[in-house]
């Protein structure tokens, strides 16, 4: 791709509109100062203290983030929260970020899934603790159900691309991924060929028909071979691809860490090459912010193949900011760019 090509791809972003569905999570990390420990005069045990705290959205508000930060024109959130603290905070953040929340539903028996990260903070350094995972367990109501399916039809006239986040690690119906939302999107998808209807998913890629597939390497050899542990190569990567494209019948993008990212549209496979990095690296949100760069880049005019050379220029910015989930700016991907060549 030549750098004006690139330019012409970015300055479209900003006409881009974008719905993001899935499970929406608070990231919140409390940061403590050792220095300050206490000891519990109730429990006789040391008691961090707690002196500063960083929450962003967290899950699929996580490829949110990272359209906001490439300048996507229309961010639409679609999705469930609980009625409680956390998600107060997070339709702050998300007013704050000018995305529309309106087809964000809150369900009183919920609770808002959040990640709480006590990182202890050292003159020169940080130190993540052990995460503590609120998750929800609790099913979608069928009335909760029939509304978010609703919005999604209701969205789907509005948008260039419907934006799906499986977060599950194993298939499961807690949460807004349920068999009736994954049969609805299958209905838009095809009622309206010319949207872009995507989906990352980490433990269910092999149950979506007619969407635009993602998925990590391993995530696409457990649905193909039930075996992660299997010796790979481009063939595999590509046989992965072809196996899941008989299901869906649309364009599945396979990632391959520093190998590049697979990508099969129609009869053509290609290996968009990964961007090369120096240094420490941190792959947190990594196939987050590659999603993010691709479908707007796909929605601003790319071919498949340009969309994921932008996606993984997006991937490469953000493995290099350690200790955070990042996201890459337009600057930063012609920066990378610039840097590669």
């Amino acid at each position: 791709m030549e750098r004006a090509r690139l330019t012409e791809i970015l300055n479209g972003i900003k006409n881009v509109r974008v719905a993001m569905f899935g499970d929406y999570y608070i990231d919140k990390w409390l940061y403590i100062d050792r220095d300050l420990d206490e000891l519990s005069l109730e429990t006789n045990i040391i008691a961090y203290q707690v002196v500063d705290k960083n929450v962003q959205a967290g899950a699929a508000g996580t490829v949110l983030n990272s359209f906001c930060s490439l300048g996507a024109g229309t961010i639409h959130a679609v999705g469930a929260i609980g009625n409680d603290g956390e998600g107060y905070e997070l339709r702050a953040l998300l007013k704050k970020m000018r995305v529309d929340a309106s087809m964000l539903i809150t369900c009183e028996d919920w609770t808002t899934p959040t990640y709480f990260k006590p990182t202890f903070r050292y003159e020169n350094s940080m130190q993540e603790s052990n995460r503590l995972d609120a998750h929800n367990r609790t099913v979608l109501s069928p009335d909760d159900e029939k509304l978010l399916i609703r919005h999604l039809n209701d969205i789907s006239e509005a948008v260039d691309a419907i934006v799906v986040s499986d977060q599950r690690r194993q298939q499961s119906d807690n949460g807004v991924i349920t068999p009736g939302i994954v049969s609805a999107l299958s209905d838009i998808a095809v009622k309206n060929p010319n949207l872009c209807v995507y989906v990352d998913s980490r433990a269910a890629i092999g149950t979506y028909a007619n969407l635009t597939l993602k998925c990590n390497h391993l995530e696409a050899l457990e649905a193909v071979f039930q075996d992660r542990e299997r010796e790979n190569d481009a063939e595999t990567i590509k046989y992965c691809a072809e196996f899941l494209r008989k299901k869906t019948e649309r364009d599945v993008i396979i990632t391959w860490g520093e190998n590049g990212t697979g990508v099969l549209s129609g009869e053509k496979f290609v290996l968009v090459p990964a961007i090369k990095v120096s240094g420490p690296i941190d792959v947190t949100g990594a196939g987050d912010s590659m999603t993010a760069g691709m479908i707007s880049a796909f929605c601003a005019g790319a071919d498949i193949f340009e969309a994921a050379l932008v996606g993984n220029l997006a991937a490469s910015v953000t493995i290099q900011q350690i200790g955070k989930t990042g996201t890459a700016s337009q600057k930063d991907i012609i920066k990378a760019f610039d840097s590669s060549c």
